[in-house]
């Protein structure tokens, strides 16, 4: 199961860079485009590669299929995520190609536009500036040089809304909603200033008001991915997956490049049952994005879920924690971590993720499920250890929540640690029948099979 902290919304770089792709794969590439290795040294010659962050030299256009698509100004942060001779593909949700000669590495950007603004520079390379400052990490000095554009010339549009996404990664929040309401009123057909207030009202937890101004970006601009890709995760929070499944796999048509999409795709296509479409979406998601921690964790569940990529699943929960602070680390990934560890026979390891996930969330019931059940089945003779997973017990069937399969199994274990064989058939019969609901239905044969077991040696 997801839980809604590892699915949480990432802001990068404003519209430019709304998702974290270290390596794009260029697996599903525009017509036209060179298959580029993503590790190939790019150091030589100032050469950019697939995967590079690159920088608007001037305002420019994205075009497909001799067609404008999009409109960039100068400063705007973009990836590359394919490369065609002298053009990169890039794309803020409305992906196109763009001259190679009209940008610049994000690495000599700064520099590029400073010199500029040493000899008399206008609002528009101040705007450049901050807008590189923010994308590099400095994001108050890249808010200082937004403020100092927009006071040379006003409230040009496209300015407020970079500056109110630079507020978001100062976490100057309400100042941002201010920012982009102000965008709005001054221009109400600014899709990219109702992008960015629904953003802000997705990460305040507001979503009803989220939906409503991604909505109208939407009907602004109805062939826009970003829109598109949070309605559909809202709609997927609602329940309406139909919906949302229509949102999201219309984004991923618009913009094949969004790791964000895929995930939520993946996220969206695991709950109603398609495990192996769902581990297509997370890969891709993670081809996208190898180091995505959600992507990882919703990989490493799908595979745990499917039974056949066990390995695979603990790797995943091994980099997913890797990456994340030790501050933050999660306890929904070392139960996952631990259950996979067990079924692979490592039970040492999973004894300790377990228990890494019980410290982490005291009140985590599934953990001391798992747990609980490694200590009934592994070492069934030492009594500390059956006392153990007794008081766990104890603690997951004291709480409120509907008893799941894991909950039941553990019990039947412990049980028949203990001999009672006639309890134990009667609570893994119960945890079958919330298997057969719920699943993963890969346990269901197994979970028979040992009832099977408990039923014989109850009766002599």
């Amino acid at each position: 199961m997801f839980r809604a902290s590892m699915f949480s919304c990432a802001l990068a770089i404003g519209l430019g860079g709304l998702f974290d792709a270290a390596n794009p794969a260029v697996a599903v590439s525009p017509q036209g485009a060179a298959k580029v290795d993503p590790a190939r040294d790019t150091s030589e010659r100032g050469a950019v590669g697939v995967g590079d962050l690159v920088v608007a030299r001037q305002d420019v256009a994205l075009r497909f299929e001799n067609k404008t698509v999009d409109h960039v100004q100068a400063g705007q942060v973009l990836r590359v995520l394919a490369i065609s001779e002298d053009r990169y593909w890039v794309s803020r949700g409305l992906p196109g190609w763009v001259s190679a000669k009209s940008m610049i590495e994000l690495e000599h950007a700064e520099s590029f536009f400073e010199s500029r603004i040493g000899r008399g520079g206008d609002s528009a390379d101040y705007f450049a500036r901050g807008a590189v400052r923010v994308a590099v990490g400095k994001a108050e000095e890249g808010v200082s040089d937004l403020r100092k554009a927009i006071e040379i010339s006003g409230d040009r549009p496209g300015y407020l809304e970079q500056l109110g996404f630079a507020q978001l990664a100062t976490r100057e929040h309400q100042s941002a909603s201010v920012t982009f309401s102000k965008a709005i009123q001054n221009d109400p057909k600014s899709a990219s200033a109702w992008m960015g207030r629904g953003l802000f009202h997705y990460q305040a937890g507001r979503h009803q008001e989220s939906y409503q101004d991604f909505y109208k970006a939407h009907q602004l601009v109805p062939d826009h991915a970003f829109p598109r890709k949070y309605l559909g995760v809202i709609l997927h929070d609602r329940g309406q997956l139909v919906e949302a499944r229509t949102q999201l796999e219309k984004a991923v048509k618009l913009d094949a490049f969004d790791a964000f999409s895929h995930k939520a795709l993946g996220r969206l296509i695991f709950e109603q049952g398609d495990l192996p479409e769902a581990l297509n979406e997370f890969s891709i998601a993670l081809n996208l994005a190898p180091s995505d921690v959600e992507a990882l964790t919703g990989r490493g569940v799908t595979r745990h879920a499917i039974g056949k990529e066990l390995s695979g699943a603990a790797k995943d929960f091994q980099e997913a924690l890797r990456l994340l602070d030790p501050a933050e680390h999660e306890a929904f990934l070392w139960s996952n971590l631990g259950q996979a560890q067990f079924e692979l026979g490592d039970f040492t390891n999973a004894r300790a993720s377990l228990e890494n996930a019980i410290r982490l969330d005291p009140k985590f019931a599934e953990a001391r499920s798992h747990l609980a059940y490694l200590l009934a089945v592994q070492q069934p003779s030492v009594s500390d250890d059956l006392n153990e997973a007794k008081q766990h017990l104890r603690v997951v069937f004291a709480g409120q929540d509907a008893k799941t399969f894991w909950d039941y199994r553990a019990l039947a274990a412990v049980n028949a640690a203990y001999g009672d064989f006639v309890r134990a058939a009667r609570f893994q019969r119960l945890g079958e029948d919330s298997l057969k609901s719920h699943g993963p239905m890969r346990f269901v044969e197994a979970s028979a099979e040992t009832r099977k077991i408990y039923e014989r040696k109850a009766k002599g």
